[in-house]
């Protein structure tokens, strides 16, 4: 009886042995197999890139070189030089000098007349004082041709009746600022006839010069 037990718990280990080999591990779940499959690519927003274009240098055919093109520059003249004709008449010479001279003058005789006019006493006296000096720098005239004695000698005299005229007004004015009206009258006024006289001795150069230059330019002619 007891070695029928002892069979039977032989044989029930040796089944369950048997059953444990039999049976192979338990199959994975369809979860944890990895997917053969492939993966989906993910989207990719298409971006826009702005290329900003650099101007290319304009290539010619026969030259390799770019051609640049540059806005031009201020224009500039040319500077010219006046030389001048030493083969000029010597009366013609003569006569513009003399008469830029006169013009000089007068200019600056009649400018201290219109100041006089205008009473301002102070501003006289200033101007007379600087025509007294344009009449001394002006005093020698040079070079005179011959047959021009005419116009040397009332040119003086225009120098001299100017050179007057400058020295009464600047006189007048000092009396006049010193509260002395009686005496800087009386030289005003005979400033203003020195003026006069002035003015008759241009007129006669004015006039000899216009006769006899012209003349002579015609005649080369």
């Amino acid at each position: 009886m007891n070695r029928n037990v002892l069979y039977a718990i032989v044989i029930m280990i040796s089944l369950t042995f048997m059953a444990g080999c039999t049976s192979g591990p338990s199959p994975a779940s369809p979860s944890s197999v990895p997917s053969l499959e492939p993966s989906p690519t993910p989207s990719i927003a298409p971006t826009t890139i702005n290329v900003t274009q650099t101007p290319v240098s304009v290539m010619t055919s026969s030259d390799t070189r770019p051609v640049q093109t540059t806005s031009p520059g201020p224009s500039i003249s040319p500077v010219r030089t006046i030389i001048p004709d030493r083969t000029q008449e010597p009366l013609v010479v003569f006569r513009d000098v003399v008469l830029l001279s006169l013009d000089n003058l007068q200019s600056a005789k009649e400018g201290l007349l219109l100041t006089y006019r205008t009473g301002d006493m102070a501003r006289v006296q200033q101007k007379a004082e600087e025509f007294s000096l344009m009449v001394r720098r002006s005093s020698e005239l040079s070079n005179v041709p011959t047959k021009m004695d005419y116009v040397r000698l009332n040119y003086y005299d225009y120098i001299d009746q100017t050179g007057q005229f400058a020295k009464s007004f600047k006189d007048g004015a000092d009396r006049y600022l010193a509260s002395d009206k009686a005496s800087a009258t009386s030289l005003f006024e005979a400033g203003i006839m020195a003026a006069d006289r002035a003015d008759i001795s241009d007129k006669r150069i004015r006039t000899f010069l216009s006769e006899h230059v012209f003349q002579v330019q015609i005649n080369q002619t």
